[in-house]
């Protein structure tokens, strides 16, 4: 077909204006085609610019032959136009595009007019003059309705969505979604279905709509898979988990998070894969676990930066600055924050800008800055209400509300919670909603409104209680730890009401989760216990003394008898002035000693609380001075501004102001008591009560028997273990090889010298390799023998004729896993070990009872019976006795207590343990634990021995030297 002459004029005005291209005259028709040819050549290569110049130049030697084709001219200018659309020349390409209109309307060609009308519409779509968009993509929907050209509609629907989606205005996308949706399940098309469910589910996902929202994303994703697109598949598996995410249903976002990762990594696209450390980043996050966190986002944030990803760069810095302000490094988040902000801006992306603002205003919170905070959480709400993102609007709304609250401006701080509140009732967003109604709760308690405090943090607890669910394994006790504030304030609350039955329900309900759902193992069977259940359990000599909020200004305390329960807060100040009147100079010295920072730490890093650093470092520095030997702490050290003082009589002090906080508060309920069950909080879980000073200068073991508890809901699941009553007496392990030639070697001083290999240890658990293979950095250790073990359980074999004792290269951990996997570990009442322990303050996981040593090379095993494996040993033993260092330390979790080697041994099978505090004298040990078996013999068990043991100890019986507590005190005893 030839040109008419007046388009053929029309057109060679348009091409000398808008190409400045000299036309020849005389040119031929195979010119022409070279230069298409080139120029598609060119265009698959994706050197668009040369490929958008040789198409101009085709459609210009075209025109200047003796007979001009319109089919060459079309296919130019549309491929131009095309590649204008491309570089972003969003204004030559409309050009080119309105060019090729006028010949397709002199031809009244109406299939090609629509197809033009769309390619307009798509222009303007990117170019965002959105108006013109919606006109030309309407006039090209109503021109292939008259064609029937239903897929086209189909397009253009879902392009009109779009741009009202892009522009906040949901409802109308989701009408235009819902009518693409339509078409393209008429025409069968079940691709196009496929990505139309996924958009719905996207908007409604956005609309707060979640239940909705997954039914289309399960029908895109089943789409997928039938049609065989992994790439489709692993792009809706992350829609779904990242809806499960919003909703605090973080395992099952990580599962099908994970579905995603995998199929991503099998495509090697380095892009998604990115995406997905960014997401399981934000769910570790949530989880509370930090660092895992920080792993996976600095794993994204490498990625990105190989790719040049600005946009993903800046999350990922983002993400990576509110790890260190939930960690209170507020110069590092900062620094990371303003580097998100400025690409963001840069980039122009509102809604990111609004994110990294509310960061911003956290941090000014931090540093007191509340004007600004102010400013920033607006200009951050501002965004998020243009855009309608309900999610970030609620929680900047109670954000704003905190900061209020804050200032003390109570009532403004409520309407803004209340409007968060609302939004995550229709969102049924439970992470969100947790935390608001945890902030109303807290006003409602500063405003002594007890009943309303209850009501919004026991609702918050239920919620907390059920998003914990969602972590995987150990990852619970970490989400616990960063929400316990909660739990702390419901305690209380019950308390101020004069209810201590729901205190104590309260109290039950944040202690001891993780060790409960691994001693019952299914998990939808765990009990609950009530005050009466465990008064019915009591005998009326017994109290069982529980504490909580440890770490705030009050310690809140239950007493419960058989007959009786009480409750009551001990304010922390008049504790800490006292001490600290005599004490302040020692104790800051103890605690700049400690620190690993010194005199040139961070500030970032200090805790907030004045009270909760005094506290946990006083009870620390007693611990301390209880750990020192004797004649250490005879040498005398000046700890005081009074003269003639002594480092004894300052301990001796300690244990009576700790008494004093303690203990007085319950005296009336201890009148008739001979039996102490005491469920500790905190640090009080490093705290040997036995040594705790009365009024009349008696240690608290001189008038109490005392055992602890994780909890009583574990206590009651310890009592209702039964074991077969035809077991052996004991299994007794001591006399370990370490080192032939080492005997004189303090164990004191190889035990501390492992301090030293704890960066080897974090270099290795970085490289993720097996905690089995992390003692492998332990290869070159030396374990001073302990001759004392070997007298220790001989000892134990003349009180008990029938005991097993294995000695030397026997107390091997080959020879232990063995006997558990046999079941003969089973057979024995009593498992008893008389090693070395290890105890790695910032590795407590690593934590384990050290066997023999010798000959490590022939052997599988490693020789540290670490925690792990100690829970997955076969046990059914009444007690298990750990005569060793540190076995009773581990880590302090918020709501589980102390987790170490203890747990473990009661998730192997043990109702009770015996393990130390600090690092013990060998001989003392020996002494301890060979009469321990004498007195239990015949006796009313063990508790009651190792009882009176402690107090001959105290009454000098074995020896003025062993009066100390040092020598008797670092044994607790936990369980039945």
């Amino acid at each position: 077909m030839t040109l008419k002459p007046k388009l053929l004029i029309s057109l060679i005005i348009i091409l000398h204006i808008s190409l400045s291209v000299t036309i020849l005259s005389a040119q031929t028709h195979s010119q022409t085609d070279t230069y298409l040819q080139q120029a598609l050549s060119e265009y698959q290569q994706q050197n668009i610019q040369n490929a958008a110049i040789l198409f101009e130049n085709a459609v210009a030697t075209e025109i200047a032959t003796s007979g001009p084709r319109l089919q060459p001219i079309l296919t130019g200018l549309n491929y131009a136009a095309h590649c204008y659309y491309l570089l972003k020349d969003y204004e030559r390409s409309v050009h080119y595009y309105n060019t090729t209109l006028q010949f397709l309307r002199e031809m009244k060609d109406e299939k090609g007019i629509a197809t033009i009308f769309g390619r307009l519409g798509v222009v303007y779509k990117s170019w965002r003059k959105f108006d013109e968009a919606i006109r030309y993509f309407n006039q090209a929907i109503e021109l292939n309705r008259g064609l029937g050209l239903d897929e086209k509609t189909s397009d253009h629907l879902n392009s009109i969505a779009e741009i009202h989606d892009d522009q906040g205005q949901k409802k109308q996308a989701l009408e235009y979604y819902q009518q693409a949706l339509s078409l393209d399940l008429k025409l069968g098309n079940s691709n196009h279905a496929g990505i139309g469910y996924n958009n719905i589910g996207l908007l409604l996902r956005d609309l707060g709509q979640a239940n909705q929202a997954l039914e289309y994303f399960n029908k895109a994703l089943e789409i997928a898979k039938e049609e065989g697109r992994e790439d489709q598949v692993a792009s809706r598996s992350n829609n779904i988990g990242y809806l499960y995410y919003t909703q605090g249903k973080f395992d099952e976002a990580v599962k099908y998070y994970q579905q995603a990762l995998t199929l991503f990594e099998k495509k090697k696209d380095p892009e998604n894969i990115g995406l997905m450390y960014t997401n399981f980043g934000a769910v570790y996050h949530s989880w509370g676990l930090y660092d895992k966190a920080t792993e996976y986002f600095n794993k994204a944030l490498v990625i990105n930066r190989e790719l040049g990803n600005e946009m993903r760069i800046a999350i990922n810095l983002g993400n990576i600055g509110n790890i260190h302000l939930e960690q209170r490094k507020f110069e590092q988040a900062l620094q990371y924050i303003n580097q998100s902000l400025e690409i963001k801006k840069r980039l122009g992306n509102e809604i990111e800008i609004g994110q990294d603002l509310g960061s911003l205003a956290n941090i000014y919170i931090q540093k007191g800055q509340y004007s600004d905070a102010l400013a920033a959480y607006r200009e951050a709400l501002a965004i998020f209400q243009k855009y309608k993102v309900p999610e970030l609007v609620s929680t900047t709304l109670n954000n704003l509300g905190a900061v209020r609250h804050r200032l003390g401006d109570l009532q403004n701080a409520l309407d803004y919670y209340q409007q968060a509140l609302e939004i995550d009732n229709k969102l049924k967003n439970d992470d969100s909603l947790a935390t608001v109604l945890n902030n109303l709760g807290t006003i409602y308690y500063e405003q002594k409104e007890y009943q309303k405090a209850i009501e919004n943090l026991r609702a918050s607890v239920e919620l907390k209680d059920k998003i914990r669910q969602t972590a995987t394994g150990d990852n619970r006790l970490h989400y616990l730890d960063s929400q316990i504030y909660t739990y702390q304030f419901l305690i209380s609350a019950h308390l101020k009401r004069s209810d201590p039955q729901n205190s104590f329900l309260a109290l039950e309900q944040s202690r001891a989760k993780r060790l409960l759902e691994r001693l019952v193992k299914d998990e939808s069977s765990i009990p609950r216990v009530s005050v009466k259940q465990v008064q019915a359990t009591l005998p009326n000599s017994t109290l069982v003394l529980m504490f909580a909020n440890a770490n705030l200004k009050k310690i809140s305390q239950i007493g419960l008898s058989s007959t009786n329960v009480v409750g009551q807060e001990s304010p922390v100040d008049p504790f800490i002035k006292a001490v600290n009147a005599d004490y302040h100079r020692a104790i800051g010295e103890f605690r700049e000693s400690s620190n690993p920072l010194g005199k040139g730490g961070n500030s970032d890093e200090q805790v907030s609380s004045e009270i909760q650093t005094d506290l946990a470092t006083i009870i620390s520095f007693y611990h301390y001075l209880l750990s020192i030997p004797p004649y250490e702490l005879e040498r005398g050290m000046e700890i005081t501004r009074k003269p003639g003082v002594s480092s004894k009589e300052v301990f001796y002090s300690l244990g009576r102001h700790l008494y004093d906080l303690l203990i007085k508060p319950m005296e009336n309920q201890l009148a008739g008591k001979t039996e102490l069950i005491i469920v500790p909080d905190g640090v009080l879980s490093t705290l040997p009560f036995e040594t705790l000073i009365d009024s009349r200068g008696r240690y608290l073991v001189d008038r109490y028997r005392i055992k602890y508890a994780h909890s009583m809901a574990v206590l009651s699941y310890l009592q209702n273990r039964r074991f077969n009553s035809s077991r052996k007496p004991i299994i007794a392990f001591g006399g370990a090889i370490y080192e032939k030639s080492a005997l004189a070697v303090s164990s004191v001083e190889n035990n501390r010298q492992f301090t030293l290999l704890e960066k080897e240890f974090r270099l290795a658990a970085a490289k993720n390799r097996s905690v089995d293979n992390i003692y492998a950095v332990l290869k070159n250790a030396k374990w001073s023998n302990l001759p004392g073990t070997l007298r220790e359980v001989k000892k134990i074999s003349r009180f008990i004729s029938d005991a097993t004792i294995l000695t030397g290269e026997a107390v091997s951990e080959e020879r232990i896993k063995a006997m558990s996997l046999s079941g003969e570990m089973a057979q024995y009442k009593v498992v008893h070990f008389a090693t070395h322990g290890l105890y790695l303050p910032s590795m407590p996981e690593l934590s384990a009872v050290v066997l023999s040593q010798l000959n490590r090379k022939q052997k599988k095993e490693d020789g540290y019976l670490h925690m792990k494996e100690i829970a997955e040993l076969n046990l059914q033993a009444d007690l298990v006795n750990l005569s060793a260092c540190e076995t009773g330390l581990g880590r302090i979790y918020g709501g589980e207590g102390l987790v170490g080697l203890t747990q473990s041994f009661l998730i192997a099978g043990a109702n009770a343990t015996s393990v130390s505090l600090w690092q013990v004298d060998d001989e003392s040990t020996s002494i301890l634990m060979s009469e321990l078996y004498k007195r239990a013999k015949g006796r009313n068990g063990y508790l009651q021995a190792i009882t009176d043991v402690k107090r001959d100890f105290i009454n000098g019986s074995f020896g003025e030297e062993y009066k100390a507590p040092y020598y008797w005190a670092p044994f607790v005893y936990y369980g039945l």
